[in-house]
């Protein structure tokens, strides 16, 4: 016997590359943004991204959903890092974003009541290392000096990297599941 579902209940098949295009229009406004800043009349990158990221671990909360946790968690690391960039120098951007991936797991821990992540860790170790390098070696700052020319090279041409991720991750064939 064959049943009948309705086109309001049935199903359609997931198509295994949305989450990588949404990811790629994600760094597509972002590069945008990044191409276009020097043509606006204020700042988008120090502060938007604390209140950006409050409200992704709000999201999170209401939803209960651990993949919200992550741009919330980097946001907030970033904004915060940004905004004591005054106090502690260059290294407080990685001391910043140290802190979001550890916020992170701490919230995937309370928000969801689940065992805690352990991926987080990792790059809030290696953030965390690079800033301690950062702020306790001034001596560094003279190698700094001498790849002036490669940093600003690298600083003016990013969001055109990021345009080219963003477009492999859009057009590229999906794999399979194995």
């Amino acid at each position: 016997m064959k049943t009948e579902t309705s086109a309001s209940t049935a199903t359609l098949p997931a198509d295994p590359r949305r989450g990588r295009r949404v990811a790629a229009l994600v760094l597509l406004v972002v590069a945008g943004f990044a191409l276009l800043s020097p043509h606006l009349p204020w700042s988008w990158r120090g502060g938007i991204l604390l209140p950006l990221g409050v409200a992704f671990l709000v999201w999170a909360a209401l939803v209960r959903s651990p993949g919200l946790l992550v741009p919330g968690g980097v946001l907030c690391g970033l904004g915060a890092g940004l905004g004591l960039i005054s106090v502690l120098g260059p290294s407080a951007t990685l001391f910043g974003l140290a802190g979001g991936f550890l916020l992170i797991a701490a919230l995937h821990r309370l928000l969801l009541g689940r065992a805690g992540v352990s991926w987080p860790l990792w790059p809030a170790a290696g953030l965390a290392f690079a800033g301690v390098m950062v702020l306790t070696a001034p001596y560094q700052r003279e190698l700094w000096r001498e790849q002036r020319e490669l940093w600003r090279v690298a600083a003016e041409y990013w969001p055109y990297a990021v345009i080219a991720v963003a477009l492999w991750l859009f057009f590229a064939p999906a794999r399979k599941q194995g």
